[in-house]
């Protein structure tokens, strides 16, 4: 059966940092460029047409619908991210305008938003009728923003970049009349502020369509406080003496699919302790460095999860629909805050039981041994086969895989495992596909039983560290043949 997959989740290897990147591709485009290329012969499987393409050097750039942006690693990594979002086609040197691509800020921390900042533009000095001047020189322009609501107690305790960052932003919003960014603040939850009471309705980003016309939506779950859709409050970050943390501001985010669900939220934390269900070795241990200050964000979290994703009743196995076999379900996740032992707690993984999980994580700017081996056993099914839930029931581990950026090893096993379970792969930059037609399948069916199918594949891409007190964890085997650098995997959940 041929197979295709439209939409990507990249995870971009910016070592200890985030930047996720998400693709609606035009998978006919993709297929006329490489039919007009001469030196290409088109494969017999959609799927394999955009690895083709890169592998070949045939330009991807006019085959993206949509592209959401989330978050952008350190300063230093702008360069390099520039050239990676060329090769998928997301942007092309020649252009600064790209009214295809929309960018979410997740927080103000350097290590998400430091790139972003260089992104958007730079300031150069030129003389300008014999005077020196600073000129705002432009690289990227998208065609909205979205990032917290301007607050200017919380942002006074965020990065240094941010006011930088808002600058930039401006200077997109001036630059044309007709091509201007639109600065999408969102409010305390999540939520949009065309309501009077201005917190009524999640922000939405579109992402157009995949296959049968099935939307591809990404909904906001956070923001400086979690939405509870029941209840309709907003449990804000505790405030301490005025300041907050900044993770505990992270907008947490919903990709959805179909059936298909991807969830990230920034350096949202939890509890780390009994309280979000880790016990024994699962447990974030005591010790000066270890002890989270962060609040627990992912409790609200989850009960709003659960809210806004029930579980698909008997009577709701109807064709045309998408379906689900537990409330608050994501097939694939990216850990929190790099794995830090403070973030993904067991009550969520039990919540969210996911297919499969990616981590960003690394040895820049500043080394924090991520991710610890309390989420490592966590996920391990050999370590932890259940996960306990909320309510107290026991849950199946769910994770069949689990893909990993650039984890640095350090001679201090307190932190660091010496070696990583059989099922977790370290792969570089990451890739994750939902197959189409799994999608379509379970759209359609009127009974409980069919699967979401996941394809991933590494691109293999790491840093060289700046320090021997670093090394690398080793790649995933390395493709001899083929159009795939790492892999590809292959996963599957029943609905």
């Amino acid at each position: 059966m041929s197979r295709s997959a439209c939409l990507e989740i990249h995870a971009i290897n910016v070592s200890q940092g985030d930047l996720i990147l998400i693709i609606n591709r035009d998978l006919a485009k993709v297929k006329e460029k490489i039919e007009a290329r001469d030196d290409a012969e088109l494969p017999g499987d959609p799927i394999d047409w955009v690895p083709y393409a890169r592998h070949h050097g045939v330009s991807l750039y006019g085959t993206v619908r949509k592209a959401l942006w989330i978050d952008g690693g350190d300063t230093c990594f702008a360069d390099g991210v520039y050239v990676l979002l060329e090769d998928w086609g997301v942007v092309d040197r020649g252009e600064t305008w790209f009214p295809h691509l929309s960018i979410l800020v997740s927080h103000f921390h350097d290590d998400h938003i430091g790139a972003l900042t260089n992104l958007f533009g730079y300031y150069e000095t030129k003389v300008i009728d014999k005077k020196k001047r600073k000129v705002y020189c432009e690289r990227i322009r998208p065609a909205a923003v979205y990032l917290n609501v301007t607050n200017s107690a919380a942002d006074a305790q965020a990065s240094t970049l941010t006011t930088d960052l808002r600058r930039r932003i401006k200077e997109g919003r001036v630059a044309s009349a007709e091509k201007a960014t639109a600065m999408r603040e969102v409010w305390p939850g999540g939520l949009t502020p065309e309501t009077p009471d201005k917190a009524s309705t999640p922000v939405e980003i579109d992402l157009g369509t995949g296959v049968d016309d099935i939307p591809i939506k990404c909904v906001l779950r956070a923001a400086h406080g979690v939405f509870n859709p029941v209840t309709k409050t907003v449990h804000k970050p505790k405030s301490r003496k005025g300041k907050w943390d900044e993770n505990d501001r992270s907008l947490a985010v919903v990709v959805e699919y179909g059936s298909f669900r991807y969830f990230a939220a920034g350096d949202i934390a939890g509890d780390g302790r009994a309280g979000g269900g880790n016990e024994g070795d699962n447990a974030m241990p005591d010790g000066p460095g270890l002890s989270s200050g962060h609040g627990d964000m992912e409790k609200p979290l989850r009960e709003a999860l659960t809210a806004a994703y029930p579980k698909t009743e008997d009577t709701g196995w109807t064709a045309g629909r998408a379906k689900f076999t537990s409330a608050g379900y994501a097939t694939v996740m990216k850990i929190s805050h790099h794995g830090s032992a403070s973030s993904t707690d067991v009550h969520t993984l039990a919540t969210l039981r996911p297919l499969v999980v990616t981590i960003s994580a690394g040895y820049k700017i500043k080394y924090h041994a991520f991710p610890r081996k309390q989420v490592v056993n966590r996920m391990d099914p050999n370590k932890t086969s259940t996960w306990k839930a909320p309510d107290g029931s026991a849950v199946p581990n769910s994770v069949k895989g689990v893909y990993l950026t650039e984890p640095a090893t350090k001679n201090d096993e307190d932190l660091t495992p010496k070696a990583l379970p059989d099922h977790w792969r370290v792969v570089g930059d990451i890739v994750v596909r939902p197959v189409d037609e799994s999608v379509r399948a379970v759209q359609k069916s009127i009974a409980k039983g069919e699967k979401i199918e996941v394809q991933v594949y590494g691109v293999g891409i790491q840093e060289k560290p700046e320090s021997e007190k670093f090394t690398l964890r080793p790649l995933a085997k390395k493709n001899t043949e083929g159009v795939y650098p790492i892999g590809p995997f292959w996963h599957s959940d029943e609905h």
